[in-house]
């Protein structure tokens, strides 16, 4: 499970079933790669309503150049280039996975 804390400042209803909101990832780094959201950095994001719960449709920086979801499929960079572990620098290229973004449901009071 992750959590992600960020600040919402933004938020439109797109079509009858979409939202999307624009927010600010709150330090700190949810996760400490390079390629993943990082403190400071606007995101936007469209949620898509299923049924009664919701599922994240698209997911990416203000500016386009990281992803995290599009179309409710999670978006990675490919491995790295050898010997390299790990990104230090930007990926240029991403991939949809065959992963689908999970459904969620507002917390119960």
């Amino acid at each position: 499970m992750r959590t992600f804390i960020s600040t919402i400042y933004s938020a439109t209803r797109i079509a009858e079933d979409k939202i999307k909101f624009l927010s600010v990832q709150d330090p700190p780094p949810s996760l400490p790669v390079v390629w993943w959201r990082q403190p400071g950095e606007v995101w936007e994001i469209v949620l898509l309503k299923v049924g009664d719960k919701y599922r994240t449709f698209s997911a990416h920086r203000e500016d386009g150049k990281k992803f995290d979801v599009e179309e409710g499929f999670y978006v990675r960079p490919p491995p790295p280039p050898p010997p390299a572990k790990s990104y230090d620098k930007m990926p240029t290229e991403w991939h949809r996975t065959t992963q689908q973004t999970p459904l969620f449901e507002k917390c119960s009071d």
